[in-house]
């Protein structure tokens, strides 16, 4: 019997996420390739950092395009921030940024554009909270003023052609042509909800304010004696950080995103034919991350998902602080805080005050190594670090430990300053080339070691949790570049997905990964970085720099000549789904494997890497050039093939590698019968897959 060629890929039009897919065009994960191009995933742009870019170096709070006042009027972004002492304003203009305003003081908590009181002249007005300072205003010339301010605000939101503010639970809008630093000239105080919630984004629908709250998503009724705002979503279950990161796309659609029920969206307008609204809910938790925050433009909606969600306590095996440890000042003292640490309780936590000073460290300790540590803050710092120094142990049975540097440490806490991962980069996979090694810290023995610290005070710190990203291998072991598919099967990186709506589902792309801290805000814009080679550019601000990329029909890798797709230091990977051959008890064995493409040039090459459900590590055939790659060493037999491809793409061609379709031909593989023996290991410790 002649066996049928078994699809492992063919476009990838059904988007991602299957573990297990038969007969579907879907696949499992990618590092920045594009699937948007029907039958095909290409090999994607750059998604490149700004020339000499050092962040927000805290938490970006808002982020927005505008003009500089030259002639013609070039495009800028400003972006506002916040870190544990401090408020700042960073410009981003032709491929650089420039710090504009710092102040010691509260941070930003939002910022818009709008217009002086004459009614025609822009103005950006930014927050830091309605108990901290009054309104300040930015000029299209770069002056910042707040001279005859007393007005305050938690957040500020251009609804049609009004301002609207929010104060705790309420919101207010200021009388047109008015002043907005002028605390009089805001009309009358509306409660949204209760008070328990405060507001945490206003949205524009159609020109009415429509309030995300922890509590729900509100609506303004001007109709009743008084005005009010109804809750469209009373099913919702409350939450403080429900609507945080909200956004609204061009077509009628609210995005909602809610701690407990997922990502709601709200269908308004030309979309809905009903009364009252639609609505239907996509899984925020991605299988390599949760959906942190999200921009839409005319075509597609654009989602970050957050590092470290893949986090556990189960195997951390000890976690401590020490003061003077070099026996100073009547130390070293040692703190054993693993029960506070792992307990899940909000009432036991881990004093983090003094881990600032010299010779004061915090230590994490486990029997396998790790890709990075989540801290659940209790109380923020009001100290002045701002990332969390790294360093890990490199000498059994001493208490010996290398320094990463800071530049490479993927702080999303901003050193205290909220929740989130301390990820690294060390350069290498430094479990897997032997540099990291099991040390004595305290009298134990024999652990894997992170020892941090903060680059300033870390005043007032407290931490009620502390988990770790589990270690990963990546899918080669032997190239440095590929050590980043390891953390990022861990869930230790950044993903931007992009999402399109077929009918009432919104079908996801995995299209870049990057290899940072946490995304904060997307915006889409026509500010222009080193290679923004389209009419839009999609920017992402993070803790440690700002990140752009090409989008749109003249940013598309598959559309445009010469994009900006090879570097020599990002990957190109895509993963299948595993694939069962429609025989999931069966086992197989695979005489030849066929990858089709185009444009794989002399200089580039192909990796292909796959493994058996019971193998404890992947196997390599590479390199490859040109296509078809036909691979005809497939080693092993079992019930279910994984496949990955990597293109290398060495140098900037005109046009952009792609792979068209990863198959089994016809009659290239054998039917053994139902497994009927145990085939594999047990999972190792650490994990080799």
């Amino acid at each position: 019997m002649v066996q049928p060629a078994i699809l492992l890929f063919r476009g990838g039009a059904e988007g991602y996420g299957d573990a297990i897919n038969v007969g579907r065009d879907r696949y499992h994960w990618s590092f920045n390739m594009d699937c948007r191009a029907l039958g095909r995933a290409t090999v994607s742009n750059i998604m490149d950092k700004l020339s000499s870019s050092t962040g927000i170096d805290g938490e970006a709070t808002a982020m927005f395009e505008w003009v500089d006042n030259s002639t013609p009027n070039q495009p800028i972004i400003l972006v506002a921030g916040r870190n544990n002492t401090q408020r700042y304003v960073i410009l981003i203009q032709n491929d650089s940024e420039t710090l504009e305003n710092q102040n010691t003081s509260a941070g930003y908590t939002d910022a818009v554009l709008y217009r002086e009181s004459d009614g025609t002249t822009e103005m950006a007005f930014f927050c830091n909270g309605s108990s901290e300072d009054a309104l300040e205003q930015r000029s299209k010339a770069g002056s910042y003023s707040k001279s005859g301010h007393d007005a305050k605000a938690d957040h500020l939101s251009l609804v049609g052609g009004d301002l609207w503010r929010s104060v705790g639970s309420t919101v207010s809008k200021l009388t047109l042509d008015t002043d907005p630093g002028v605390d009089s000239n805001w009309g009358v105080a509306i409660e949204v909800g209760t008070p328990s919630y405060p507001v945490n984004k206003i949205l524009d629908f159609g020109g009415s304010p429509l309030v995300l709250t922890g509590q729900g998503v509100f609506r303004y009724n001007p109709s009743p004696f008084q005005a009010r705002f109804d809750n469209l979503t009373p099913f919702v279950a409350p939450h403080p950080d429900n609507g945080k990161g909200g956004s609204m796309d061009g077509r009628g659609r609210i995005y909602y995103p809610t701690e407990n029920e997922g990502l709601l969206v709200l269908t308004f307008g030309a979309q809905s034919q009903q009364r009252p609204l639609r609505f239907n809910t996509i899984d925020r938790d991605t299988p390599f991350g949760r959906i942190q925050t999200l921009v839409a433009d005319d075509e597609y909606v654009y989602l970050a998902l957050k590092p470290g969600t893949n986090r556990t306590v189960a195997p951390i095996n000890k976690v401590f602080t020490v003061v003077d440890l070099d026996g100073g000042a009547g130390g070293p003292t040692w703190v054993d805080a693993t029960t506070n640490a792992t307990d899940h309780k909000h009432s036991t936590v881990v004093a983090l005050t003094d881990m600032g000073a010299n010779d004061n460290y915090l230590y994490i300790l486990n029997d396998e190594p790790f890709w990075g540590v989540w801290i659940d803050v209790a109380v923020t710092t009001t100290g002045s670090a701002t990332i969390w120094r790294l360093a890990y142990s490199d000498t059994p049975g001493s208490n010996s430990f290398t320094a990463i540097s800071n530049n490479l440490v993927l702080d999303s806490t901003g050193g205290g300053l909220r929740s989130g991962l301390v990820a690294f980069d060390a350069g290498t996979d430094i479990y897997a080339d032997g540099s990291w090694t099991t040390t004595t810290v305290n009298s134990v023995s024999g652990k894997y070691g992170l020892r941090l610290q903060g680059s300033g005070a870390t005043t007032s710190l407290t931490a009620w949790r502390i988990a770790i990203v589990p270690y990963r291998p990546p899918l080669d072991t032997t190239q440095a570049l590929m050590r980043w598919t390891g953390q990022m099967l861990a869930g230790a990186l950044p993903k931007i997905l992009v999402g399109s709506w077929a009918g009432e589902r919104l079908v996801y792309q995995d299209v870049w990964t990057l290899t940072s801290a946490q995304i904060d805000q997307l915006v889409v814009g026509r500010t222009t970085g080193k290679n923004s080679v389209g009419r839009q550019t999609l920017w992402a601000a993070t803790h440690r720099g700002f990140y752009h990329v090409a989008i749109g029909p003249t940013g598309d890798p598959a559309r445009i000549t010469w994009p900006v797709t090879n570097s020599t230091t990002i990957p190109h990977v895509l993963a299948c789904s595993g694939h069962d051959f429609g025989l999931p008890s069966h086992l197989k064995r695979v005489s030849k494997l066929v990858v089709n493409g185009e444009f794989l040039q002399a200089d580039d090459s192909a990796d292909i890497y796959y493994r058996w459900d019971n193998d404890n590590a992947w196997k390599k055939s590479g390199p490859h050039t040109p296509f078809p790659v036909i691979v005809e060493d497939i080693q092993g037999h079992g019930r279910i093939l994984h496949v990955a491809v990597s293109i290398q793409d060495a140098s900037q061609d005109a046009v952009a590698p792609y792979i068209s379709s990863i198959e089994i031909p016809e009659d290239e593989w054998v039917d053994e019968g139902v497994q009927m023996e145990q085939l594999g290991e047990d999972l190792q410790s650490p994990q080799s897959i």
